[in-house]
Parts: structure tokens; sequence; C-alpha cells
């Protein structure tokens, strides 16, 4: 498995698309793997499928690192989809930011109107010599 493994990343792997802007508003990096033209190469024992059967934890994904149901190793965790859905929770996030400092300066506002103007000082006499 290894020495396959070792081997054949240009099969199974994606190619990373990013960079610096990860996003909307994203100050961190941030990208996401195109698996188009990637094969999800999968690996399993006869043991593990004798004692746990196919729809347990038993397939090992290049590129993934652990034992994983058959659904979790053909996902990809780190695709567009799932990128987008980071970008979409950090437009949401920005947009909750945005709405909660507009609201405070409203309230703000409203403080300041609701304060009376503070009297004229009086006008300095002109000095008589």
């Amino acid at each position: 498995m290894n020495t396959v493994v070792e081997l054949t990343p240009l099969v199974w792997s994606g190619s990373y698309h990013g960079g610096a802007d990860g996003g909307y508003g994203a100050e961190e990096r941030d990208g996401y793997y195109d698996y188009a033209d990637a094969i999800p190469l999968l690996f399993t024992t006869l043991d593990r499928l004798q004692t746990s059967g196919p729809r347990t934890a038993v397939w090992w994904r290049c590129g993934h690192g652990q034992w994983e149901t058959l659904p979790d190793a053909l996902a990809n965790p780190d695709d567009h989809d799932a990128w987008y859905a980071r970008d979409e929770q950090r437009r949401r996030q920005r947009d909750e930011e945005r709405e909660q400092q507009h609201q405070e300066w409203a309230a703000e506002r409203e403080r300041w109107a609701e304060e009376p103007d503070p009297e004229p000082e009086p006008a300095l006499e002109a000095f008589a010599v």
C-alpha cells in the first residue's frame, strides 16, 4: 500500500486552487482541491472486510490518512464545495458583523439626538478701557 501511495500521487491527488485571498473577506490563505481529473484510490484488507464488513471504517483512501467508511472515503472534504461553504460562512459572518455595527451606530445617533443641545456660552464683552 505504501509503495502504491508513494508512486501514484498524480493519479489520486487533486490540483490546489487558491492563494493569499482566501475568498470573501478572508484574511487567511484558503483554497480548495479540484479532483476533476483525480481517481480516488482506495485500499482495504480482506481481514478488515471479514471482521467488520464493508459498511464500516475499513477503507483507506490515498490522501485522507485514516480508515473511513466508503461514503467518507469517496468524499472530498477539501474540494470546491467545501471551500464555497467556508466562503459563504465568512460572508454571513461579515454581514452579521456589519449589521451589528450599523445597529450600534443607529443607537448612538439616536442617543445623540435625544441629548439636549448644550447652552451656548455667553459672548465675551469687549474690554472697555
